[in-house]
């Protein structure tokens, strides 16, 4: 009986010397607000489609998130090429024939997305896409039309995006293919004309897949997959 007191009382100081050591124990630091929502170093690694550049995102001098570009032999230093000061860029990639870099930006935080080009001299960026109170979204490209793009406009309704065409030399933006109500993706032919449509019924949830045979044809049903059976996601390109 009196060993298992002794043992009893010494288990007891051994746990109050411990929790009294723990309180003198200083309190873990807090992870600084920097680490968690700061600018990364770099980020949104690109490769130009010519293989003679890099680029990717990191923070200017002023800590805003710029795009910045390096020959991929690194036989130049890296040199930023925009001059966002408020906002940063969450989103750019190249031109098919790697002379400019495309980047979205909105203002103050609208969303209104505008599709912006700028050389790799740094220069004055273009505003592809300069309407007011208009989203650009779906990019696509063309390796051998790399003198155009595709991208969607929700312009002639806030609730639809259709496809227009944009001239890089000119800045000519025409309206290419307008939007029924239901297409999610498009994609293009070896003519960079734009061929089938991916859609959604919105009574079934059922996926489609339209075709046509020329910019002025009719679209026509080609597949139907059945709610849950098709795994598909759709793309920011094609």
């Amino acid at each position: 009986m009196y060993a298992l007191t002794l043992i009893a009382i010494l288990i007891m100081s051994t746990v109050s010397t411990g929790a009294a050591a723990d309180t003198q124990q200083e309190a873990p630091k807090l992870i600084p607000l920097e680490v968690l929502f700061g600018n990364p170093t770099r980020t949104q690694a690109r490769i130009a489609p010519t293989g003679e550049h890099l680029s990717w995102l990191a923070p200017s001098k002023d800590g805003v998130l710029n795009v910045w570009v390096q020959p991929a032999d690194r036989s130049a230093e890296p040199r930023q090429i925009t001059n966002d000061t408020v906002r940063g860029i969450r989103f750019h990639g190249w031109s098919q024939d790697g002379r400019r870099v495309f980047y979205l930006q909105d203002q103050g935080g609208d969303e209104n997305w505008h599709l912006y080009a700028v050389g790799l001299d740094g220069g004055e960026a273009r505003d592809l896409t300069p309407f007011e109170g208009v989203r650009a979204e779906n990019l696509i490209t063309d390796p051998e039309h790399p003198g155009e793009i595709l991208v969607g406009l929700n312009k002639r309704d806030p609730s639809l995006f259709d496809m227009y065409r944009i001239d890089l030399a000119s800045g000519e933006v025409k309206l290419d293919t307008e939007n029924p109500g239901d297409v999610l993706g498009w994609t293009t032919d070896a003519d960079f004309r734009i061929r089938a449509a991916e859609a959604k019924d919105p009574e079934t949830g059922d996926d489609l897949i339209r075709v046509r045979d020329n910019d002025n044809a009719p679209w026509r049903a080609l597949i139907r997959f059945p709610f849950g059976e098709n795994g598909g996601a759709y793309g920011f390109d094609k």
